[in-house]
């Protein structure tokens, strides 16, 4: 039994240690996972990783978050990771905030995309909150976009489109610095006057 133990002992523990690696509730998924071994690596895709977090800051410098329920990438060192329950939030440098829930996500890490879909809600910091069936954020510009129908209640009254688009315009900037919000495909505006 002492022979059995005294090689035992030493696998768990390096298997124990291993595990801490491979399957820990990180919150830094832009580091990536580190993994000790090529064939724990190989053990690593496909594995669910359970409260990921994702944060950096846009080209505008406006910082930005995502968390999720769990997160499945594609490989060790991932291009593509998959949400679930995905929660952004984005802090404006002008003071605004923009938090967004959605039932699922998927993370292209080469291209800085957040794509959101399965009924997604957008909530500002200055009381609009929209509605539709899919987001995607680019995380490099700050650029935002709904192919598909949108909805919006806010203090002024509210609007319905076909398509939303958020735009930064930070190489030529045709909007004086600031983004604009343009709504298209069939736009219905109500517009509810504060009263005197």
């Amino acid at each position: 039994m002492v022979r059995v133990f005294r090689v035992a002992f030493p696998l768990i523990a390096i298997l124990l240690l291993a595990s801490i690696f491979v399957l820990s509730k990180t919150k830094k998924l832009r580091e990536g996972l580190i993994i000790a071994d090529a064939k724990l690596a190989e053990l690593a895709i496909g594995q669910k990783i359970t409260n990921p977090h994702f944060s950096g800051v846009t080209k505008a410098g406006d910082a930005f978050s995502i968390s999720a329920e769990w997160a499945l990438p594609d490989a060790p060192r991932p291009n593509r990771i998959e949400l679930n329950a995905p929660v952004t939030t984005i802090d404006f440098l002008n003071g605004r905030s923009l938090k967004s829930h959605s039932k699922a996500g998927l993370l292209n890490m080469s291209e800085n995309l957040a794509t959101l879909s399965g009924g997604v809600s957008l909530v500002t910091s200055d009381g609009y909150d929209a509605r539709s069936d899919k987001l995607i954020i680019n995380f490099e510009t700050g650029n935002a976009a709904s192919p598909g129908p949108v909805t919006a209640i806010g203090p002024f009254g509210s609007i319905e489109a076909g398509a939303m688009d958020l735009r930064q315009y930070l190489d030529n900037n045709q909007a004086g610095g600031n983004g604009v919000l343009l709504f298209k495909k069939g736009v219905k505006l109500v517009y509810k006057p504060k009263p005197d």
